[in-house]
């Protein structure tokens, strides 16, 4: 009679636990994390065979940061950069996120509302080739559509203890283009961010893969392949070291000037570049001086950025012209 008691004590206690994990799924699953506007850093690995590289080019280091920029009279709140470099202006809407590329405009990269069975559609083909070709970071992006439908919809455990919502995807060519996506984080497959673009691959036996994901300083993923977010990060990149560095006035309405008390100690140089990514004025840094003076009086009115390479690395900076 005991032992009858005890075992259905023991089932109550296993149905209980069964549904508390279901309503925990549940609401991880209910609970929407948006798409990072500020201070959120992908870490990709590039690696040949089981082997991972540790040169300063071994890899791509995405950096998302706040950056009003209005772009076809639509608001985008975020920039990407890789590796210092100006990749796309980033929107999210009804858990969508859009990135505008410079010269392919804006593209659905992201869609959270997904169910299984649905089908996300791209008109835009990036290929993963060797190291440092990444299509969307430099050359390779064609028009070429292709989709990935949605598997299966879970839960992850991440490295910060929150549960978040998970979709798996098959790609169009099935296990080649397969992706992981994680609410707040995007893909964890691959190059990472910018994954769902990637069509095709000429790896020549190397690859890419996310190793970590920080957001305001704190681990949120860490895969398998890395201890800590510290395995590896180029050292050339400055995105978020501490430069200070004024631009006035701001807006302006043709000259202005960008200050530092850091540039009396170091070389470089200042690129100004248009919303689309083109280069229209280059300016050098004199280590004599602390502030670069820079005309746009002969630019269209609008947003350009500033793109500040000195010894001490590189930082992207904004400017309005009125």
């Amino acid at each position: 009679m005991r032992n009858l008691v005890k075992c259905s004590k023991m089932k109550k206690v296993c149905i209980a636990a069964v549904i508390a994990c279901a309503a925990f799924t549940a609401k991880a699953q209910e609970d929407y994390v948006p798409f990072p506007k500020s201070d959120a850093i992908w870490d990709v690995k590039a690696y040949k065979g089981s082997l991972y590289y540790h040169t300063d080019f071994s890899g791509l280091y995405y950096f998302i940061t706040a950056s009003d920029t209005l772009i076809d009279e639509i608001n985008y709140p975020s920039i990407l950069l890789c590796n210092g470099e100006y990749v796309c202006a980033v929107r999210e809407e009804n858990k969508k996120v859009y990135v505008n590329l410079p010269k392919y405009g804006e593209h659905l990269l992201y869609n959270f509302n997904l169910e299984v069975g649905d089908t996300i559609f791209y008109y835009i083909g990036a290929v993963a080739r060797t190291l440092n070709q990444i299509a969307y970071y430099g050359y390779n992006i064609l028009y070429v559509p292709h989709y990935k439908v949605v598997t299966s919809i879970g839960t992850i455990k991440l490295a910060d203890g929150s549960v978040r919502k998970r979709l798996n995807l098959i790609g169009w060519k099935e296990s080649w283009f397969g992706d992981t996506w994680v609410e707040g984080i995007g893909s964890l497959d691959w190059v990472g961010v910018l994954n769902p673009f990637v069509n095709d691959m000429l790896t020549n036996g190397d690859g890419f893969a996310l190793v970590c994901f920080e957001q305001n300083k704190e681990k949120i993923y860490i895969s398998s392949a890395c201890e800590d977010c510290n395995c590896w990060r180029p050292n050339n990149i400055a995105d978020v070291l501490p430069m200070e560095i004024s631009i006035f006035p701001n807006p302006t309405t043709g000259k202005f000037s960008v200050f530092s008390s850091q540039f009396s100690e170091m070389n470089g140089e200042i690129e100004v570049f248009d919303v689309v990514g083109c280069n229209v004025g280059t300016y050098r840094i004199r280590p004599e001086n602390t502030e670069t003076t820079i005309d746009i009086s002969h630019l269209a009115n609008g947003m350009y950025f500033l793109k500040i390479q000195t010894d001490n690395g590189t930082v992207i900076k904004k400017v309005v012209k009125e």
